[in-house]
């Protein structure tokens, strides 16, 4: 059930036999029935129609070989599009969403997902300040599958809850290994579904227990259309966090429907420029008005900036000279291998102070 009808519909569901109902979260439940899932339809539809409480669902059926997490996972991605569909609509799980969570959770398994690593650096000094892990999907024989193609299947199928696991494990492990004689930071992304998760807060504690990293040397990015939904379990998960020392960053700012009024109380520390507006740049350009206004407000309200899609000097020099703090992109280096982040962050760390450091780019 959604947020609109979750507390009415705790109330009327009781444990009755074999159904077991739980609550998964804030706003979400699940139900457990000894039935098809034609069978489950129907009966919630006959709930709808005598609770007339508003409330979408997403039903998926057991297949052979499911685990609990691949039918929950189905289950969660079903509920997913019907409130994507909007109003209180109940949908049930299409049998690709289960093919690829089978395939993606295989190749996890095999070891075709990996993790790259942008250096993020600073704009003023060219010194590498951190990186972004970022999931790579190579299948044998085929090869890299780009992940504008892999992403949306994982978020349909639920894997991407596994995906960030994954992402979050690996990249706090790698960052753990780089020198503390620099204020480094590693990005990970974060998806809707993992952050509207009731045990996110303990899953990402967790890992920086087990990897010995830093809170204050981790960063999450959520989109902006994320913290637009206002969710209160991703909101208090958020702060949560944040009062771990965890930093927030707020990813391809400038593109949803911005509230200024809001942006002052949204757990966030970090903004990042959207692509769009740096790529929009020209050569000849001495000022760009949209990011002078972006870190103008970042600014004033004490948050970082990050300029995204940098490839040209000009966009770094106009993007420094508006006040932005940090850039990444293919102008100071494509994803690579965290050794490239390491050698780059040993070398600041040695360094003279006073001599610019120039990051290594991965080739």
């Amino acid at each position: 059930a959604t947020r609109s009808g979750g507390d009415a519909a705790a109330g009327a569901v009781t444990r009755s036999g074999d159904v077991v109902v739980a609550r998964t979260g804030g706003d979400r439940f699940a139900l457990v029935v000894p039935a098809s899932a034609a069978d489950t339809l129907a009966l919630l539809e006959r709930f709808r129609a005598d609770d007339r409480t508003p409330f979408s669902a997403g039903v998926a059926g057991w297949r052979p070989g499911d685990t609990p997490a691949t039918l929950c996972g189905r289950a969660d991605a079903a509920l997913d599009e019907a409130r994507r569909a909007g109003g209180s609509r109940i949908f049930c799980s299409a049998d690709t969403a289960a093919d690829d969570w089978a395939e993606m959770a295989a190749a996890l398994s095999a070891g075709e997902f990996t993790v790259a690593y942008q250096p993020i650096t600073d704009l003023s000094s060219g010194a590498v300040t951190g990186a972004e892990a970022l999931i790579r999907w190579t299948r044998p024989g085929r090869g890299p599958v780009p992940p504008i193609d892999f992403i949306p299947r994982a978020e349909r199928s639920g894997f991407i809850v596994e995906l960030g696991r994954f992402v979050l494990e690996t990249a706090c492990r790698e960052a753990a290994t780089w020198t503390r004689a620099v204020p480094a930071k590693v990005t990970v992304n974060v998806s809707g579904r993992e952050l509207h998760r009731h045990d996110y807060y303990e899953q990402v504690t967790e890992v920086l227990i087990a990897t010995g990293l830093p809170p204050e040397r981790l960063v999450l990015e959520v989109t902006e259309s994320m913290l637009e939904a206002d969710s209160p379990v991703a909101l208090t998960t958020l702060h949560r966090l944040r009062a771990l020392g965890i930093r927030i960053a707020i990813d391809d700012f400038g593109t949803g429907w911005s509230s200024l009024s809001r942006l002052d109380h949204l757990p966030a520390d970090i903004l990042k420029i959207d692509r769009s507006f740096v790529a929009a740049i020209p050569p000849e350009a001495t000022s760009a008005p949209l990011i002078a206004a972006i870190t103008a407000l970042a600014a004033a309200l004490g948050l970082r900036t990050v300029g995204e899609g940098v490839e040209e000097v000009h966009q770094a020099a106009l993007l420094a000279r508006h006040g932005c703090d940090e850039g990444q992109g293919w102008l100071h280096g494509r994803p690579g291998d965290g050794a490239i982040i390491r050698q780059a962050l040993l070398g600041r760390s040695t360094a003279d102070p006073t001599q610019r450091t120039v990051p290594v780019r991965p080739r």
